[in-house]
């Protein structure tokens, strides 16, 4: 994976998707990368709350099941239960197989989403966007950050945000040149290049 390379090699992308991502420059990894948030979206933390539908929530959560099904109609359907202080809640993802890649059995995540709640009472999040734990960087993980970036028509924030989170999970870092010395980031417990993405 090398920063030049086109956005189509690495995404199944329709119509819409390429036209949209046209509009908005974006051709390479690198100018997907590069794609700022123009503000943060503050969300409620419910890491030691109970789930209420409709609420808008961000929780850290253990991933202890998995699962990638299709459905009658022929729908990728990744479905994980997610182990907080509060108990266990399901997240569903339609369409996105590739959600797996990125998420496993045992991470720690962020997670973040509306809350819904199914006929037999059960809480889940549809198709949430996580972050998840790094053990690479020093700093814990933060509630209150789920980016808003410009958007268009095919090209929602959500989507942004996990095609940001599979690039950097798959480039290697020599590909990022990172020009602040390794001593000046370790003495002010700065985010490497990669890390500053996220």
């Amino acid at each position: 994976m090398k920063l030049k390379d086109s956005v189509e090699n690495f995404f199944k992308l329709d119509e819409k998707k390429k036209e949209g991502l046209k509009k908005l420059k974006i051709f390479t990894l690198e100018d997907l990368l590069r794609h700022f948030p123009f503000r943060y979206e503050m969300v409620k933390d419910l890491s030691n709350e109970e789930f209420r539908k409709g609420d808008n929530v961000s929780f850290k959560g253990k991933v202890l099941k998995i699962e990638n099904k299709k459905t009658i109609r022929r729908i990728f359907l990744i479905d994980a239960l997610i182990e907080n202080k509060m108990g266990l809640i399901r997240a569903s993802w339609f369409n996105q197989p590739y959600i797996v890649k990125m998420l496993s059995v045992g991470d720690t995540a962020i997670f973040t989403g509306k809350v819904s709640q199914n006929k037999k009472g059960e809480f889940y999040l549809m198709n949430p966007v996580f972050k998840k734990e790094n053990p690479d960087f020093e700093t814990s993980l933060e509630f209150g950050n789920l980016p808003v970036y410009p958007e268009t028509k095919g090209i929602t924030s959500k989507w942004l945000h996990f095609a940001i989170t599979r690039i950097l999970n798959g480039i290697e870092e020599k590909e990022l040149d990172d020009f602040i010395p390794k001593e000046i980031l370790s003495l002010y417990h700065l985010p490497n290049l990669k890390n500053s993405f996220i």
